[in-house]
């Protein structure tokens, strides 16, 4: 059966299609990360996400490959070895808009910076809330989007990054600026909290006083009476929530 989904200017600037919520309903899709193919090309096989609204986001290489005409195109629900794929039927599937660049100088501000400086090529497992078993966050960037996509299984959730202009109207004071402002789900309260590598990194540069929460991915800290009063281990989190939701250990 083939559905129709929207793929007006709105969703292109986000890189997004509206399937419609009726496949939702009627039980046919869960939300949650889904295989897209596309009708006429089987060697493509994409990965985007469903939300609720029935909006499937992460389409970038979709729409960067192909010119994708009108306001809406088909897609139907298919089965393969068990699982569901949206197959997506587009106006036109012959050749991909986008061709390999050729070495000149007048593409030479198009490239990006590991091609112009001729970077070593190295493998990085890119981040992915199911794949946490291979992914070791390099910096705290990382450990704020590993937060982001496992607050729900911890006590806190994420209120907002502090500045200088919010630290001053809290009246807050000291030595080292905290990383953000956490909510806690049980008192409701907000917490002033801390982003680390290793628990261990921080009396390096914070005191505990002012502190109440410390998010961290490893808690390698000996010496508990130097950290904040609570200590969320993103990696341990992440291995029960495997464990719980995604039938694997990590």
């Amino acid at each position: 059966m083939k559905y129709s989904a929207s793929a007006s200017d709105s969703y292109r600037k986000i890189y997004s299609i509206n399937l419609g919520r009726q496949p939702i309903k009627n039980k046919l899709l869960d939300t949650g990360v889904k295989k897209i193919t596309i009708e006429g090309n089987e060697n493509v096989i994409l990965e985007g996400t469903l939300q609720e609204t029935g909006v499937l986001s992460g389409l970038a290489w979709l729409y960067g490959n192909y010119e994708i005409k009108g306001q809406s195109i088909e897609y139907e629900i298919i089965d393969k070895a068990g699982e569901s794929y949206i197959q997506l039927i587009l106006p036109t599937v012959d050749i991909p808009k986008i061709v390999s660049l050729i070495e000149t100088e007048e593409d030479e501000e198009n490239r990006s910076v590991f091609e112009r400086k001729r970077l070593k090529h190295l493998h990085f497992e890119a981040f992915d809330p199911t794949n946490l078993a291979n992914w070791t966050p390099q910096n705290e960037t990382d450990i704020y989007m590993a937060f982001g996509v496992l607050q729900d299984n911890t006590q806190y959730r994420y209120c907002c990054g502090t500045s200088q202009d919010i630290l001053n109207q809290l009246k807050y004071t000291a030595e080292n600026k905290p990383d953000a402002i956490l909510i806690d789900r049980i008192t409701r309260e907000y917490k002033i909290a801390e982003w680390k590598m290793k628990s261990s990194d921080f009396k390096k540069n914070h005191r505990k006083d002012d502190i109440d929460v410390l998010i961290c991915w490893i808690d390698d800290e000996s010496c508990k009476s130097l950290l904040p009063l609570s200590v969320v281990p993103l990696r341990d989190v992440a291995r029960m929530a495997a464990m719980s939701f995604f039938g694997n250990i990590v």
